[in-house]
C-alpha cells in the first residue's frame, strides 16, 4: 500500500524550512478517473455552456451496486483552445432518492411512482425514503423527472442518488508538519 492518506512527520527538517525546489508537491487526484475506467458510455450529451460546455454521460459500471450512472460535467476553456474539466457530478442514472411528506403512506408513495410510470425499488430503513426507479428511456428527462417528482404533494424531498468521492491529496500547506494535531504514528 502506497503513502496515499498518510502523514508523514519529519521533526528534524520542517516542509516550509527546505528550498522550494525541494518541497513536495501535492495535487487533488480524484478517485472517481479509477470508478469510471472501465465505464461502457450508452450515451453522451453535450449542451454548449457559454465559453465551454456541459456532458451528460450515461455509463454502465461493472460491478456498482447500480450499474447505471449518469456523470454531469462541467468543461471550460483551459490553455490554448481546449476546454478542461472543471466539475463532475456522479449519481445513479436510474433512480430517486425520495422523502415523504409527514403522514404519507407506502402505499401513496407506490401510487405517485405509478402515475408517473416508475416504480419504488427499495424502502430505506425505517424512515420515509425510498428508491424510486424508472426506465433509462422514460419519456421525461432526469431533470424533468426530478422535478415532477419533488414537487407531488406526497413528496418532501426528491433527489439524486450521488456518488461521493474522496480525493487522494494532501494539503499543500507549507507548514502541515508543524501541525501537532496530524502526528498519526503506529498506523499501518
Amino acid at each position: 500500500m502506497g503513502s496515499v492518506g498518510r502523514i508523514i512527520h519529519t521533526p528534524a527538517i520542517k516542509q516550509h524550512e527546505l528550498p522550494p525546489s525541494q518541497r513536495p508537491r501535492f495535487q487533488a487526484k480524484p478517485l472517481w478517473h479509477q470508478a469510471a475506467a472501465a465505464d461502457v458510455v450508452l450515451r453522451e450529451t453535450r449542451i454548449p455552456d457559454g465559453e465551454g460546455e456541459q456532458r451528460i454521460i450515461i455509463a454502465k459500471r461493472p460491478g456498482a451496486p447500480y450499474p447505471l450512472v449518469r456523470a454531469v460535467e462541467s468543461w471550460k476553456p483551459g490553455a490554448g483552445a481546449n476546454l478542461q474539466l472543471r466539475r463532475r457530478e456522479e449519481m445513479v442514472a436510474d433512480h430517486l432518492l425520495v422523502t415523504a411528506g409527514e403522514g404519507i403512506s407506502a402505499a401513496e408513495i407506490i401510487a405517485l411512482a405509478q402515475r408517473l410510470g416508475c416504480e419504488v425499488r427499495a424502502h430505506i430503513g425505517g424512515h420515509n425514503r425510498y428508491l424510486v426507479s424508472f426506465p433509462l428511456d422514460h419519456h421525461l428527462t432526469f431533470e424533468e423527472l426530478r422535478h415532477q417528482v419533488h414537487t407531488a404533494a406526497e413528496v418532501r424531498f426528491a433527489e439524486p442518488d450521488h456518488y461521493h468521492y474522496w480525493l487522494e491529496t494532501i494539503p499543500n500547506d507549507p507548514r502541515l508538519g508543524d501541525l501537532w494535531g496530524l502526528l498519526n504514528e503506529g498506523q499501518e
